[in-house]
This record gives structure tokens, C-alpha cells and sequence, in this order.
């Protein structure tokens, strides 16, 4: 019995030594005006995807690209008859610094305030919505 009562406080400071430092923070939000998971009525946009991943690294439509080249990309495809929607899609565990700059440079290529060609969330759940009631099939 008096084993187990010297354990006691050595487990209590091993646990305890776990929850010490600096408690981790989410990132910031998606911009407000930027558009959020919903069904799209009548004919789905096209659109391009931005994705950053947990290693930092950036992809358009599934290809590496450096920042310099999405930048491009991003201004590229402002200027497109038929603007399509630029979908941001991040992993988790991403750098919140990273997220937010990437989030600037695609709210300032795509005038994404203006445009409204701005989305951000995880695509199979913009690709799973159900049609509502009576809506054509997209």
C-alpha cells in the first residue's frame, strides 16, 4: 500500500508536465465575405483548387507550385471569361501564418471582395450537399 501511495505523485507530475507550455491556438477564420459550403443551383462553376498542405507546400489543381507561381495562377484566372471560383482547401495542422498568407494573396489577386469568386472549405462537402427540394439537377 505505501508503493503505490509514492506513485501517486510522480504520475500526477509526469501527467501534469504534459499539459505545460504554450496552449496551441487555431487560426483565423475564413474571410467573412469570402462563400462558405453550400449546394450550387443549376450549373456548378467551374473551379480551380488552392490547396496548402501541413509541410507548407502549395498546389493548384493538384500540382506543386511555388507562391510565386500561384500568384500568377491566381491573377490568371481573374482575368477569365466565366471567372471560375478558387476553392482553398488546407490540411490540418497547417502553419496559421502560411494560411494567412495565402488567404491575402488570393483575396488581393482575385479582388475576391468584389468578385465573390472566393471559397474556402473542404471540397467533398461542397460536392455532397444534396440538391434542395425542387432545384434542377446540376
Amino acid at each position: 500500500m505505501r508503493t503505490s501511495l509514492v506513485w501517486i505523485p510522480l504520475l500526477g507530475g509526469v501527467v501534469l508536465s504534459g499539459c505545460s507550455g504554450e496552449p496551441t491556438k487555431a487560426c483565423t477564420a475564413p474571410k467573412d465575405y469570402w462563400q462558405k459550403p453550400h449546394n450550387f443551383v443549376g450549373l456548378m462553376p467551374k473551379m480551380n483548387e488552392v490547396a496548402l498542405d501541413h509541410s507548407g507546400t502549395l498546389y493548384w489543381n493538384g500540382t506543386p507550385v511555388s507562391f510565386e507561381k500561384l500568384g500568377q495562377l491566381l491573377k490568371s484566372s481573374h482575368e477569365l471569361n466565366s471567372e471560375p471560383v478558387v476553392f482553398l482547401h488546407t490540411e490540418m495542422g497547417v502553419s496559421c501564418d502560411a494560411l494567412d498568407a495565402l488567404r491575402n494573396e488570393m483575396d488581393e489577386a482575385l479582388e475576391c471582395k468584389k468578385s465573390h469568386r472566393c471559397a474556402e472549405g473542404i471540397m467533398s462537402v461542397w460536392q455532397d450537399l444534396p440538391s434542395p427540394r425542387g432545384a434542377p439537377i446540376s
